[in-house]
């Protein structure tokens, strides 16, 4: 590809590699100073596919910027004052926009939207129409799909999973290994609750607040109420507790212990 390729304040230069899906990756070298980013004309920059995507739009606005090892390819899209740093991936359809960060490992796809002063970081994933807005953070292992919204202040951590139309917001801290789904709304720590190693499987129980003040309980992709999973244990068959040597009596009073812990939490969310 030709260095005199320009773009706003960014050209391609002539070094190339291979990204995945044997994409066509150059790096990037900027044509003119961007003080949102301290970035001077003339420094090299990380890899896009191209300058502009297949719509014809920019890749990259004049004050955004991508650094280090990461990439931007498909027909994702960086504006604002947003910078893509380290060894971060943003592809598919993606839109990273206002002040919001990108590092790490990370990986954005699909239609996924991380915007505001957010920051998505470490090897945490955000794809599908996922948003992440605000000031919130997403880090660690946690992956962030399907139509999650997470925003204002809220952290995802850990290993998380935050899925479906489920939305983390306001002072929330999400770490991991908990898994909120469904329409679950959590706003504040301990509107989440996860419990493990639990039963023969040594399972992590998990019992998230939803919009109305009810409560949704997720083990193992079961999903439903505490009076639900108190009915399912007890038409399981002994075979289900005795596979990984715990007889079903200690299995249920397990269980029963934990259930008791759920419910004086959804109690709380209900005052």
């Amino acid at each position: 590809m030709p260095s005199t390729v320009t773009t706003n304040n960014v050209e391609l230069t002539e070094e190339s590699r291979q990204g995945i899906l044997k994409t066509r990756l150059y790096r990037i070298r900027a044509t003119a100073d961007i003080p949102a980013q301290r970035v001077t004309r003339g420094d090299l920059g990380g890899w896009v596919e191209s300058l502009e995507t297949s719509a014809g739009e920019p890749r990259l606005s004049d004050n955004a910027w991508v650094f280090d090892n990461a990439s931007v390819y498909g027909d994702a899209r960086i504006s604002g004052n947003a910078a893509i740093r380290q060894d971060a991936q943003v592809f598919g359809e993606a839109r990273v926009s206002g002040d919001a960060i990108v590092s790490g490992k990370a990986q954005i796809w699909g239609t996924a939207d991380v915007s505001g002063e957010s920051w998505v970081a470490e090897i945490a994933r955000v794809y599908e129409q996922a948003r992440v807005t605000d000031r919130a953070r997403v880090r660690d292992r946690a992956w962030v799909f399907g139509e999650a919204v997470i925003q204002e202040s809220a952290v995802v951590g850990g290993t998380a999973l935050v899925r479906d139309s489920a939305a983390v917001r306001g002072k929330a801290q999400i770490i991991g290994p908990s898994q909120v789904r469904g329409n679950a709304e959590l706003t504040e720590s301990w509107h989440s609750l996860a419990l493990g190693p639990i039963g023969p499987h040594n399972a992590t129980l998990t019992v998230n607040r939803t919009r109305d003040d009810g409560h949704l309980l997720e083990l193992q992709g079961w999903t439903g109420t505490i009076a639900e999973l108190r009915t399912d244990l007890q038409h399981r068959p002994a075979a289900f507790w005795e596979s990984q040597g715990l007889s079903r009596s200690d299995g249920l009073t397990q269980f029963e212990l934990a259930l008791s812990l759920a419910e004086f939490s959804t109690r709380r969310w209900q005052q």
